[in-house]
């Protein structure tokens, strides 16, 4: 296998299997030993690297990664042995003081360990909840989450909570410093109180998969091994009835409707469709089937009681519709309404004039857009907000003025796919500005 080729699996699978090994790990060693199991984590992954280039990816990379990461951290552990308040009684006490020797720590392939599906699923339960501990600060919780659960770094971190990366460098010290204060991080999650910590982990939940749907940086468009891993977690949490609520189905739902999605967003060429364009044969039927079950079950009881409900709603809407032009935006419209009713936020806000502008009231629209920059100047430095702009200025014939906001929307776009997307819709506009010009006179 090449080196590039092994990278490239490396990466992919450690990002899929970070979580679950981290969570599995913590459960049968400890909490307290958190940061020599990211030591380890992150040696197993460059060592995955350096084994997969030249032996070829192993018949179980999963278990292979597990096996490493175990292996390594017992070997970080007796070269810390002094240092470690390690409980005698447990099984990883007696795995510590017999296990391989150091040369054999990372020597993986002759004892590849199995992970029980049920025990995995167990410690990811116990490591989420784990982190959304009503002790921490809101910021911890979510950071801690991201962090250990989603397998972020502290780049991404930094995006969806609006710091630097420094910053959240610092802060994810203090918060595992303050994690390992609880004595009770990791109780049964059949413990009722466990539930009052589910707001926390849906948002964490729903955070990673719009980072994955629509990421903030890079090159990619899509992250889909994040989004499925956020859908997995859900569904996961769906399966255990102490967490199973109506709110998590809407969420489940809204996840799924997205999902569906996926392909028809791109093109052969692998460019940006938007939805206007999007070949509607390419939806996802099983995902839409699987996400309408999901929202009859939350719509029983209290109807669009959380923002999961109205955008689960949305994007029902639109997966529905047979195609661009069949779209309910009234009906669209009206959600966004009790979204905004619910709780404003300039965001939501600004993704309602978008539904304004589409639905045929393209006036109101740009009135609505600029109001909003004024009283929320932050919006006014979203790519988003440029590129509403440029379409409205597009429709109007204002070609000129749509290819400045287009330009300017992909100067502020920091995804790299995005940033071709718009700078292609201000060619377009530049091309109907020379039509128009060259037209004969009548």
């Amino acid at each position: 296998m090449a080196q590039q080729e092994a990278n490239y699996h490396a990466d992919h699978l450690f990002r899929e299997a970070y979580g679950e090994i981290l969570a599995s790990l913590a459960a049968r060693f400890g909490f307290g030993l958190l940061d020599s199991i990211e030591d380890a984590l992150q040696d197993t992954f460059i060592k995955a690297m350096q084994v997969w280039g030249y032996q070829g990816l192993p018949d179980n990379p999963r278990a292979w990664l597990y096996t490493a990461a175990r292996n390594r951290l017992l070997d970080l552990l007796r070269k810390e042995k002094k240092q470690v308040d390690f409980p005698l009684e447990s099984q990883a006490a007696t795995e510590l003081l017999s296990g391989a020797s150091d040369s054999q720590a990372m020597n993986v392939d002759s004892q590849v360990v199995n992970l029980d599906s049920q025990e995995v699923q167990d410690a990811q339960l116990r490591m989420i909840f784990a982190c959304c501990h009503p002790a921490l600060s809101r910021e911890y919780q979510l950071l801690l989450s991201l962090k250990l659960v989603a397998g972020f770094n502290n780049r991404e971190v930094g995006r969806v909570l609006l710091k630097k990366e420094e910053a959240i460098a610092k802060a994810y010290t203090r918060a595992k410093k303050a994690l390992g204060q609880q004595l009770d991080v990791l109780e049964p999650i059949r413990n009722l109180a466990l539930r009052n910590r589910s707001v926390v982990v849906y948002q964490v939940i729903y955070l990673m998969f719009t980072e994955g749907y629509r990421p903030q940086s890079g090159d990619s468009g899509l992250r889909k091994d994040l989004c499925f891993e956020a859908l997995r977690l859900a569904i996961l949490l769906d399966t255990n009835s102490t967490f199973k609520t109506h709110d998590l189905s809407a969420l489940i739902a809204l996840m799924a409707f997205h999902a569906a999605r996926f392909d028809a967003r791109f093109d052969a060429d692998g460019k940006l469709v938007d939805l206007e364009h999007q070949d509607r044969s390419k939806y996802n039927g099983e995902l839409i089937a699987y996400g309408k079950a999901n929202w009859e079950v939350c719509q029983q009881d209290q109807p669009f009681s959380s923002r999961y409900h109205l955008e689960a709603g949305i994007a029902y809407l639109h997966a529905r519709a047979k195609d661009y032009a069949s779209t309910d935006w009234a009906s669209i419209l009206l959600l966004y309404d009790a979204h905004l009713a619910r709780q404003f936020s300039p965001i939501v806000a600004l993704n309602r004039l978008v539904a304004l502008a589409e639905s045929g009231n393209i006036t109101s629209a740009q009135k609505a857009l600029e109001e909003l920059a004024k009283a929320h100047p932050m919006v006014a430095e979203k790519a988003l907000f440029h590129a509403l702009r440029a379409r409205i200025f597009h429709n109007q014939g204002a070609f000129e003025k749509a290819e400045e906001a287009f330009a300017r929307a992909a100067d502020l776009s920091q995804n790299n796919l995005e940033k071709v997307h718009f700078e292609a819709q201000g060619r377009k506009s530049v091309a109907a500005k020379n039509q128009v010009r060259d037209q004969p006179s009548r």
